[in-house]
């Protein structure tokens, strides 16, 4: 379907916010404000639609103002009265860790770890605070399993209370035993780890530098992660990439696909480790965002890419930073919004109800979106905070071209399904 046959019908035309993938059989249509999603076989088919099509705001009159339409949505949204419930905390064990790696944007703050003392307030607060919404705790570090302790005291005073709780774990996934594993499983409630691989063994090793290394931890924490999927614990593996290790992600995806490939608990993607903003008319981007699209079309090849990128609601915040549900709990007992500033931007504590409105309104100020936002599809799906340290005043490949690619495939993907279940039916 060209953009030109689609983009009119009668009197209205296809909405600025729909993604358009081809498929084997017609098309596929994503609307990314509402999370509509239908496929239209052929050009009869979507005159036949257009009233289906027209409800579900894939198509919209000529005249229609889609940017206006999100940003009421968006403020119908913030201006709902009511307290919002805390349900969401991300735990700091310790800001200690046993690996030295050389991109770490916690380097040079002070190795301090979580008290018995404070971890038993932390789970005070907790219970004091629960309603009847689910708890997700994410625990995370420095290396959250230096400081087990904390965990344990954390989990077993909520389970002890009768609190419902579900985690995941940030970790390297060197300190995992089979005891831990056991106890993440079945106290911590640990549903969910995220483990980083730098390259294959010699790159993992040197970009690691863990304190007293004895050359085996990549062996180690690729065991880890299989004992980690045979207990029912889902594994994605974050590969940072930088022009450093580019080629030797690539062999390392083929060591892991020796390794886990069908293993329905496993997945990888890959993240830019440094200037994440990319230009299109820049040589040296161009010639990284290639190598990006590598690595990444390496992934998906091997079948460990589990993204989705077909988001079934339109997005009011970008992460935790600005959502009102979600707090940092500092090794000190400080609540942060954000686990890359646990020295600043604090908002309270665990000894105190009142929350400082000043830091909160400040975490979530927003870039001033451009005209090119307003052409982009990507506008209901993209929040961009100020204070992220990952975010840029304007969009980058990464950003857009290449998350437009992704929800292409997305829905190329769901339309094979989708004639695989009729098949078998």
């Amino acid at each position: 379907m060209t953009k030109e046959f689609c983009q009119f019908i009668d009197n209205y035309r296809l909405n600025k916010f729909v993604v358009v993938a081809e498929v084997q059989e017609g098309w596929m249509l994503y609307n990314t404000t509402t999370g509509g999603i239908v496929h239209i076989q052929n050009t009869d088919d979507l005159q036949k639609s257009l009233d289906q099509l027209v409800e579900m705001y894939i198509y919209v009159p000529l005249q229609f103002d889609e940017v206006k339409w999100v940003d009421n949505l968006r403020a119908k949204k913030y201006s709902k009265p009511g307290n919002v419930s805390i349900n969401g905390f991300t735990i700091l064990t310790t800001l200690d860790c046993n690996a030295r790696c050389f991109y770490c944007y916690e380097k040079g703050r002070p190795h301090i770890s979580m008290t018995d003392t404070i971890a038993k307030d932390v789970a005070d607060f907790i219970i004091k605070h629960k309603t009847n919404s689910p708890i997700h705790i994410r625990w995370f570090g420095g290396e959250p399993l230096m400081n087990v302790n904390a965990i344990n005291i954390i989990s077993d005073a909520l389970i002890d209370n009768g609190v419902k709780f579900k985690s995941t774990m940030i970790s390297n996934g060197l300190l995992l035993t089979d005891s831990i594993i056991l106890k993440a499983k079945h106290i911590w409630n640990i549903k969910h780890i995220q483990i980083t691989l730098d390259g294959t063994k010699d790159v993992y090793q040197k970009a690691k530098s863990y304190k007293d290394a004895v050359g085996n931890e990549f062996d180690t924490v690729i065991n880890n992660i299989g004992k980690l999927t045979n207990a029912n614990i889902r594994v994605s593996i974050r590969l940072n990439q930088g022009n450093y290790n580019t080629t030797d992600l690539l062999d390392l995806i083929d060591f892991l696909a020796t390794q886990f490939k069908g293993n329905k608990l496993f997945s990888v993607y890959n993240s830019l480790l440094f200037d994440e903003y990319i230009e299109a008319d820049n040589q040296a981007d161009k010639e990284k965002y290639e190598n990006f699209q590598k690595v990444q079309d390496k992934i998906m090849k091997c079948g460990f890419y589990a993204g989705n990128n077909l988001k079934k609601n339109l997005k009011y915040s970008h992460c935790m930073a600005d959502n009102d549900k979600s707090l940092v709990i500092t090794p000190t007992g400080d609540f942060g919004k954000c686990e890359h500033f646990t020295d600043q931007y604090l908002v309270g504590n665990i000894y105190d109800d009142k929350l400082d409105q000043n830091v909160i309104l400040r975490c979530k100020e927003q870039y001033k979106p451009t005209q090119k936002c307003f052409e982009c599809p990507l506008y209901p799906q993209c929040v961009r905070i100020t204070l992220c340290p990952e975010e840029k005043e304007f969009c980058s490949l990464i950003q857009c071209e290449n998350k437009i690619e992704l929800i292409r495939r997305d829905l190329v993907k769901k339309y094979e399904q989708t004639i695989c279940k009729e098949a078998e039916n």
